[in-house]
């Protein structure tokens, strides 16, 4: 049995289950790691951390690649210090754990809010083009997480934070995001297609505001890294999720 992460069953048309022949063919390239050249330049000044980055892994090089470059990229969004990435990028390499606790750690000093209606969270998209509010409103039936974007009031069950996170670390992998909105549809795998799926937990959508009740994988999924609950990516587009 060959397992596939759900951003290669997506890509090649398969779902969970799928009995399918396939021809593997060994790969002899060498597996390089491109490293942005002002990453290069940070891990050329420090011999030691230099030498630890090569000797890892390609899978481990390529993640703390990411990490790197995402911490780097929401500094400059939000007008943070480039010596603060400098800081995280000659963190000692060999413990990948290290870099992804101070990474968390650096998102958590832009979160600002309590995540109540007189001091909500302000996050930006994962994409970090947008800014919006979200907070916990336990006294509504059902309990709800309300999103502000500008002047548009979305609201999901406010257990979806609980029920992503479980799902997400039974998955086991990262798992395309595929925000869209309630009128149109969702791809299967994604977080978006699971926030309204019949087979959730809660039996379809997490939405609660007919007509806005899509745009899940779009606003839930920053909060959770906020929360510590998650690891999600900040590309252009195309960005996942995985438990943390």
């Amino acid at each position: 049995m060959l397992s596939l992460s759900a951003e290669n069953r997506e890509a090649a048309g398969v779902k969970a289950g799928d009995e399918v022949e396939i021809i593997l063919e060994l790969d002899n390239e060498p597996r390089i790691v491109a490293i942005p050249q002002d990453l290069a330049e940070v891990l050329s000044q420090e011999p030691a951390q230099k030498a630890a980055f090569d000797a890892l892994s390609h899978s481990v090089r390529k993640e703390y690649v990411r990490l790197v470059e995402e911490a780097k990229q929401q500094r400059h969004e939000t007008g943070g210090f480039p010596e603060s990435w400098r800081n995280l990028a000659i963190l000692e390499v060999t413990d990948i754990n290290n870099v992804k606790q101070r990474r968390f750690e650096m998102v958590q000093e832009f979160i600002k809010g309590s995540g109540t209606p007189d001091d909500p969270w302000v996050l930006l998209t994962p994409p970090g083009t947008s800014e919006y509010k979200m907070y916990r409103d336990e006294l509504s039936n059902p309990p709800a997480l309300v999103c502000i974007v500008g002047t548009t009031k979305l609201s999901y069950q406010l257990r979806c934070l609980e029920d992503l996170h479980e799902m997400l670390r039974k998955h086991g992998d990262w798992m395309l995001l595929g925000s869209a909105d309630e009128q149109k549809p969702a791809a299967e795998g994604t977080v978006e297609g699971w926030a309204r799926s019949p087979e959730n937990p809660v039996g379809g959508w997490y939405g609660l505001k007919k007509g806005l009740r899509g745009r899940f994988a779009m606003y839930v999924p920053p909060l959770m890294e906020a929360l510590g609950l998650a690891e999600v990516e900040h590309n252009p587009k195309n960005n996942r999720m995985r438990a943390q």
